[in-house]
């Protein structure tokens, strides 16, 4: 998707130095814009005329071009200015042919710029947000593209804190993982030019120990598949999937908190295991999946017996450190409650009652 042959990447030296107005331009346009322009330039890859009901929209982009286009010019100086005033002219040209629905004589004018803005688009990512951003959209749908395409690159295997601490690195690239798929359930979306209906929203739990969950959108599942609905269906089943690698999302656990995941798109699955069987649905991705649950228990008991004793106890509790920093950051939220009380608070109160 985007990628130029060698034969079309040959072209003059003015294209790139053409690129620097398309940036900017991308960027001063709307988010509804934004996806007109790069609907103009995937029908040009296609070789597909334009759909009637776009024609507004990209005659309004045009419309715009228009003076962009002489305010970057302004800024130039010779001999570049003449350089960039063909070329740009040229594709400019080309854009408003595909604007009235007909196909451009060089498409390949069309290539360079959609290759400019698909890395703009990716650029405009921003991890650790709900899925929901506008301003991810057209990088999404670029990345569908490419998995309904089949137009991938070689995968390469990574591991959980790999993705969580260079998202930037591994963004847009092909990701082999392997883990545990612990729940799926089906997506219905709006209409989109893709023709996606309804993709599948899979958890998988990494073999790495100490770890939180993988969040894969999958188009399709195997044949061999337990029947999934718009209901959360909990199993676990080992598994492989290859997908491209999209952003951090976020997402709300079912305790209350709202942890992160890699998050990436996948054609479907492979399956490791044939034998498969669908438990409950009861599971969920839980932040405390990132400790192992050998580790957090011991702990965890000791912590609540501890509280137990002090509370029987008359003299002022003298508090240790949680067990563990998961622990921390679980009750990190109560500290912040005005309404919860340490033993050291409410004997205060109860002194100031007396008195």
């Amino acid at each position: 998707v985007g990628q130029l042959t060698q034969s079309e990447a040959e072209t003059p030296a003015a294209n790139v130095k053409a690129e620097d107005f398309w940036g900017p331009f991308y960027d001063s346009l709307s988010e509804t814009k934004k996806k007109d322009l790069l609907r103009m330039l995937r029908f040009a890859r296609i070789e597909q005329p334009l759909l009637q009901q776009h024609l507004d929209s990209s005659t309004e982009i045009i419309t715009q071009l228009g003076p962009a286009l002489q305010k970057h010019l302004s800024w130039l100086e010779e001999p570049e200015l003449e350089l960039q005033k063909a070329q740009l002219g040229k594709q400019r040209q080309a854009l408003a042919t595909v604007g009235i629905g007909q196909q451009p004589e060089q498409r390949e004018m069309m290539l360079v710029i959609e290759r400019r803005l698909k890395r703009q688009a990716f650029a405009d990512v921003l991890d650790r947000t709900p899925m929901k951003r506008a301003a991810d959209g057209p990088a999404w749908i670029f990345a569908w593209e490419q998995i309904l395409t089949d137009t991938i690159d070689d995968p390469i295997a990574v591991s959980h804190l790999q993705l969580m601490s260079q998202p930037e690195f591994y963004r847009n690239k092909s990701i082999e993982l392997n883990g545990t798929i612990r729940g799926v359930q089906r997506i219905s979306t709006s209409s989109n030019e893709l023709g996606v209906e309804n993709y599948f929203a899979v958890w998988m739990q990494p073999n790495e120990a100490g770890t939180g969950p993988f969040c894969f959108y999958v188009f399709e599942l195997p044949d061999d598949f337990p029947a999934v609905g718009d209901q959360f269906l909990t199993m676990e089943v080992p598994a492989t999937i290859v997908g491209v690698f999209f952003k951090l999302r976020v997402y709300a656990a079912r305790s209350g908190a709202v942890p992160t995941c890699p998050l990436l798109l996948a054609k479907t699955i492979r399956i490791e295991q044939p034998d498969m069987a669908a438990v409950s649905s009861e599971w969920q991705a839980e932040p405390w999946v990132m400790i192992p649950f050998f580790l957090i228990t011991i702990p965890l008991v000791s912590y609540l017996a501890y509280l137990v004793y002090q509370g029987t106890k008359t003299r002022l509790p003298n508090h240790g450190r949680v067990a563990t920093e998961q622990i921390e950051k679980t009750f990190e939220d109560l500290k912040q409650d005005p309404d919860v009380k340490s033993e050291m608070e409410r004997i205060r109160e109860l002194r100031a009652n007396d008195d």
